[in-house]
Parts: C-alpha cells; structure tokens; sequence
C-alpha cells in the first residue's frame, strides 16, 4: 500500500497492564497534540451537569450503542456500572480523515476486529517490559552455594517482584496469541527511546509503501 498524503494509520498501542502505554501516550499527545489525538469514547451514562458533549464523551443511549456494537462499528467497548463506553469506528475515520493520527490503547482481543476494518488500516505497535525489570530481580550469580546467596532464593518474592512476573506472563501470553497483528515489537527500557522508535515508524510510514492485508485494497476500491 502506498502512503496517502495527510491521511494517517491510527497507532494501536498493545501490551500488558502496567507495561507503559499510557505513559507513553500521553507523552506524544503533549510533544504535539495538533498532530495526535486520543479518540473520544461514546457513553450510553447520563451526562453530568459539568459535562461537556463531545469533549468529556460523545453521550448517546444504551438502545444506539447496543445497535452499533451488535453492527460491528464498536472497536472496542466496556460495561461499567451498568453503563456501556466505547470507540466507534466513525470517531477514529474523522480524525484520520483531518490528518490526525489517533493514538488508542486497546486490549489486544480488539485486534482481530480492528485489523478488519478497512478504512481504519491500523498499525499496531506491541509493547514489551523492559529488561531492566528481569535483571533487577534476578539472583546474584556471585558466590554461588554461599549461606547468603541460599538464603535469598529460598525467600518469598516481595509484590514488586510478583508483579514484575505477572507482567512477563501476561506479555508472552499476548504474544502467542495475537503475535500475528502486530506490526512493530518495541521493549520499553526507556520512554524517550520508545517513543523515538515510534516516532521512526511513523515517518517511515509517510514515506514507504507498506505490506498490508489485501482486503483492506479491495474494500476501499
């Protein structure tokens, strides 16, 4: 697929939760925020008196979302409280078709429905913990068979260390499962590294043809 000038793929940000997503979000929305946007989640809860429409939510009913999420236009959507939000797919298309590209962190069980869309033509960037995380939990190697190395891997691991694991699990598992929609691997060890990988990306978007899949050609002919 050839780049089209001022019309943007969308960056999908996938990874497990405390990974740095968000982080590294809302560091490229303040680095410049004409050029990237978050897209505004429809809510089928009543708005609030310091609500605004169409700056806090897009506020519809429950019947509409539950039409259009039944429809397929719902990327991804959520039940809280009893009240339904989501990202509709026409909020994602109107930014793109402004020349923004919008920055959405999804699950990643979105991607296969999102990677079906063919006026969206995603590009999803997954995000992995930084290896920092492992080194800064592994046993010294030092001393090996002393009283002090025994007694530290005989310890219970802290909740820090129980996260850090936690992390690891859940990232091979996105990884095995949804490793085929994604279309660039980044190991988040710093955030202005990340976001420089990022960055190259998007650049090399503007500039190269991309592989994509083929139903995305036909569908948009």
């Amino acid at each position: 697929m050839e780049p089209s000038p001022n019309l943007f793929r969308p960056i999908i940000f996938i990874g497990a939760a405390r990974v740095g997503k968000t982080k590294i979000l809302k560091r490229m929305l303040e680095m410049n925020s004409q050029l990237f946007k978050q897209p505004l989640a429809h809510t089928s809860r009543e708005s609030h008196g310091f609500d605004v429409d169409g700056g806090d939510y897009y506020f519809v009913s429950k019947e509409w979302m539950c039409r259009e999420i039944a429809s397929g236009r719902f990327l991804e959507y959520r039940e809280h409280r009893g009240h339904l939000y989501g990202i509709h797919e026409n909020t994602v298309i109107d930014l793109i078709s402004s020349g923004i590209i919008a920055l959405i962190n999804l699950q990643p069980q979105s991607l296969k429905h999102v990677r079906s869309c063919a006026y969206i033509r995603p590009y999803v960037v997954f995000i992995r913990p930084s290896n920092s995380m492992t080194n800064s939990n592994n046993s010294t190697n030092t001393d090996v068979g002393s009283k002090r190395v025994s007694k530290r891997s005989s310890r219970q691991p802290s909740a820090c260390e129980d996260s850090y694991v936690k992390i690891f699990v859940e990232t091979h598992k996105i990884d095995y499962l949804y490793g085929q929609y994604f279309d660039l691997a980044i190991v988040n060890d710093s955030l202005e590294e990340t976001i420089k990988e990022v960055m190259d990306a998007i650049e090399s978007l503007k500039r190269k043809p991309q592989w994509v899949p083929a139903h995305w050609l036909i569908e948009v002919e």
